[in-house]
């Protein structure tokens, strides 16, 4: 499936093994500017990490299953005193950037700022989500950033400041539904 806004694309394929979802995406930058993709999602519990197989995952009130690497919606009813924002990885204007997300199945949902406990096989109900959205963040960035690199969590990731007056562009791109029913655990 494709998506595109402007000059990004995004294309993503799906596949459904028995224990995994394998979800492989490439945005193409084909605009002028440079992107900076917020495709390094961490968690916090029970240690500190980035992984490139890690998203925020949930059910839709549909019955559909959504998988996300952007600033993570905050639940209704809730307003942190900040928001998470995942660290980024740069696209140059002209470049690509490509990754495969590998997540068990039964997918275990994951939604910044709930109780996130890993599921217990034996207590929690699985259910069936039909169809599947995925989506990703990025910002564009604005003309005179300027951006460094350095080590998060293992991790090299790359922080751009916004020149005076100036505020860098945020989009999503998302596909789907894909046409394809996945295990779940319920909350």
């Amino acid at each position: 499936m494709h998506a595109q806004n402007g000059d990004i694309q995004l294309s993503a394929e799906l596949s459904l093994a028995a224990d995994r979802l394998v979800l492989s995406y490439r945005i193409e930058n084909t605009s002028g500017s440079d992107i900076y993709l917020l495709s390094k999602v961490y968690k916090a519990l029970p240690t500190a990490a980035i992984d490139k197989d890690f998203a925020y995952v949930w059910l839709t009130e549909q019955g559909g299953l959504y998988i996300e690497k952007d600033i993570p919606p905050v639940p209704q009813g809730l307003s942190p005193t900040s928001l998470v924002v995942p660290y980024m990885s740069v696209v140059r204007a002209g470049a690509s950037f490509a990754e495969t997300v590998d997540l068990p199945v039964p997918v275990r949902q994951y939604i910044e700022y709930l109780d996130n406990t890993p599921p217990d096989p034996q207590k929690d109900r699985v259910v069936t989500a039909s169809g599947v959205v995925f989506s990703i963040g990025y910002f564009v960035r604005p003309p005179g950033a300027t951006e460094r690199f350095e080590q998060q969590l293992g991790e090299e990731v790359v922080l751009f400041q916004n020149p005076s007056g100036a505020r860098a562009r945020h989009e999503k791109l998302a596909v789907g539904p894909f046409d394809i029913e996945v295990p779940v655990h319920a909350r």
